[in-house]
């Protein structure tokens, strides 16, 4: 009687079905991929995204000799071109000349920078904390652009407004947009010239002691105040359209 022997044949078994979202062409699944950490490290910095959230980022940029001009000509770019288009709209909604508030705009919030440099610079002397030329008006400058972009965000509010009832809310939040766009341009100046405080104290190793801190602050709250005055005077340059 002849014995059959049986070998077990050592199968594979079946592939199990891999998740959809493990097979996205946009997530690296792989054991050995980079983390995401690593993966927003590699994406370039966004000027429009430290304007608006990361002094420390803008304070870097400025003490740059290579990235400084580049930025500020961006950042006035940027400034001229979210105004202009705040201006325009504002024009379409109460019936004026697009292209002369288009125009006018700009050159009234560029101005406002220019009208505030001068108090802020003489408190910085007379606080002892002063600052170059060069480094207040790229500060100013970005603070400024970051209420732009505020008000050019508030402006579709304003223009809904305006259609409902032209005579009082929407006025109002006309007047209120300029309003924000001033005080966001306050906080943002304060925030800035810490920030270039700070890294300024940390390249050269010295402290950033109280005192210095008080007198940045006392700088900051004059900037602060000067901005908010001037960007939300700047809402009367459209009355010339009228």
């Amino acid at each position: 009687m002849t014995a059959i022997t049986i070998q077990s044949l050592d199968c594979a078994a079946p592939p199990v079905p891999t998740p959809l979202e493990y097979v996205s062409p946009f997530v690296d699944s792989r054991d050995d991929g980079p983390a995401l950490a690593e993966l927003l490290t590699r994406q370039p910095p966004s000027l429009l995204k430290e304007l608006l959230t990361n002094p420390g980022a803008i304070a870097e940029r400025m003490l740059d000799p290579a990235e400084a001009p580049k930025s500020m000509a961006r950042t006035l770019a940027l400034l001229v071109a979210t105004s202009s288009l705040s201006g325009g709209f504002l024009a379409s909604i109460s019936g004026s000349e697009v292209v002369r508030a288009a125009a006018l705009l700009p050159v009234a919030i560029v101005l406002a920078v220019a009208a505030a440099m001068g108090p802020v610079a003489a408190t910085a002397v007379m606080a002892g904390a002063r600052v170059p030329w060069q480094l207040l008006a790229a500060a100013l400058t970005a603070a400024v652009t970051a209420g732009a972009l505020t008000m050019v965000a508030l402006v579709p509010v304003a223009v809904v407004l305006m259609r409902i009832d032209a005579e009082w809310a929407g006025s109002l939040a006309v007047v209120g947009a300029f309003i924000v766009a001033g005080v966001v341009s306050g906080r943002r100046i304060h925030s800035v010239l810490r920030a270039l405080a700070k890294v300024v104290c940390e390249r050269t190793g010295e402290p950033l002691s109280g005192e210095r801190i008080s007198r940045i602050n006392l700088v900051g709250r004059v900037a602060f105040v000067q901005l908010a005055f001037t960007m939300s005077l700047a809402v009367w340059s459209l009355k010339v359209l009228g």
